[in-house]
């Protein structure tokens, strides 16, 4: 308040109150003043739905831990479709022939591709990776 006033300087608040000048200027001007932290993924009234449903189920005897509200979070979030304009939920399908097919030109490309890629690169940290989608569970995530 002294200081949006002006009756102290800059250095002296800096050296009464010890927080750096540049920090203070930034606060005074209003100057990249952001919350800190992640920005919230539940609403207030979410927030506040799920509180109310943990405290009467303690209430009730039935007591949550912090691995029970975080699953209990994450569930609720996934029933509610958290990502659903960029991800949906479907069964995996075996790609075409036409699309598998491979000719010279698609190898020489893919090739010139991987030595750009792999410049300057050491063999050392170099996985193999396989692309055919295998898998146990035919649900998939898939961009939209």
């Amino acid at each position: 308040m002294e200081l949006k006033t002006k009756k102290i300087t800059f250095r002296d608040a800096e050296k009464k109150y010890r927080i750096s000048k540049s920090t203070l200027q930034r606060k005074v001007n209003n100057k990249n003043v952001m919350k800190v932290g992640r920005p919230n993924t539940l609403s207030e009234k979410d927030e506040e739905n799920l509180v109310k449903g943990i405290c009467l189920s303690s209430k009730w005897g039935f007591p949550f831990t912090s691995m029970d509200i975080r699953l209990l979070v994450q569930q609720f979030l996934n029933k509610n479709d958290r990502h659903k304009s960029i991800l949906s939920e479907r069964l995996a399908e075996n790609i075409k022939r036409s699309r598998a097919e491979i000719n010279y030109e698609s190898i020489k490309k893919y090739f010139e591709h991987l030595k750009n890629s792999l410049a300057g690169v050491s063999a050392n940290v170099i996985i193999n990776y396989d692309e055919t989608n295998i898998t146990d569970d035919r649900k998939i995530l898939c961009k939209l």
